[in-house]
Order: C-alpha cells, then structure tokens, then sequence
C-alpha cells in the first residue's frame, strides 16, 4: 500500500500540470481563432479590401505582450501601411481588453497576371448574373 501512495502522488500531480497545459493551450488557440476572425469580419484593411488577403495569424505568446504575426497576400505593395497596421493593433487591444498584443504584418506583394478573355454569351453562364433590388422611390419616378 505505502509503495502504491509513492506511485500515485507524484503521477497524480503530474497528471494534473499536464491538464493545465492542455487547458491552457486550448484557450490559447481558441483566442487565436477568434482574433482571426474579428481581422477578417471587422476590420476594412483585412476584411474589406480587395487587395489585402489574410492568409492566417500565429501568436507568439512567450513575448510580453504577446505578438500577433499576420501574414497578408497584397497586390499592391505599399499596403497595409503603418498607420493602417497600427490601427488594426488598436482594435485588437480595444476587443481583447485588458489583454494588450502587439501587431507585426508579414505582407508577401502578389502580382495577378492573366489574358484577357471575351465574356461568354449569356446563353452559356452557369450562373445568372444576380438580380438587383428596386431602389427606393424608383417605382414613382418611371412616369
């Protein structure tokens, strides 16, 4: 029995740091997932413009604050800017609060190339152009 009790108590609480870690890790992952997702939904330098793609985010949390690596695809080369990339740190800290980070972006400039095409006759488009909603007051202005 003594012999049992020396097995279990330093396995037990072994077991107990390696649970922490796992939940640590997790909720380490989960604010990963969910920083990356305000970029995408509420941000207009990551989410709205055409020439800047998010690629995805890593954080580095052993720096103090922890640093958050976005890695962009842009096709024009002078974007995100400083004060954009500065902007966008500000508005992780504001939703992430009190939990501050720092924001570095990794851009990598894309050319798009590609010849120029004939559209195709509508008879042949797989998918019918979508149809727009009547503006407002137009229904009495066609008199």
């Amino acid at each position: 029995m003594a012999l049992t009790a020396l097995l279990v108590i330093p396995l037990g609480s072994s077991f107990y740091r390696l649970m922490q870690r796992s939940r640590q890790e997790t909720k380490a992952q989960q604010l990963e997932q969910v920083i990356e997702q305000e970029l995408r939904s509420s941000t207009i330098t990551l989410g709205g413009d055409p020439a800047i793609d998010l690629v995805g985010i890593s954080i580095n949390w052993s720096l103090n604050p922890p640093l958050v690596r976005a890695r962009v695809r842009v096709t024009d080369p002078a974007l995100p800017t400083s004060e954009q990339v500065a902007g966008v740190q500000a508005f992780i800290n504001r939703s992430q609060a009190p939990l501050r980070f720092r924001l570095v972006m990794q851009r990598t400039a894309v050319d798009l190339i590609g010849p120029e095409t004939a559209p195709n006759p509508a008879a042949l488009e797989v998918l019918p152009p979508p149809t727009l909603p009547p503006l407002p007051g137009a229904a009495g202005n066609e008199e």
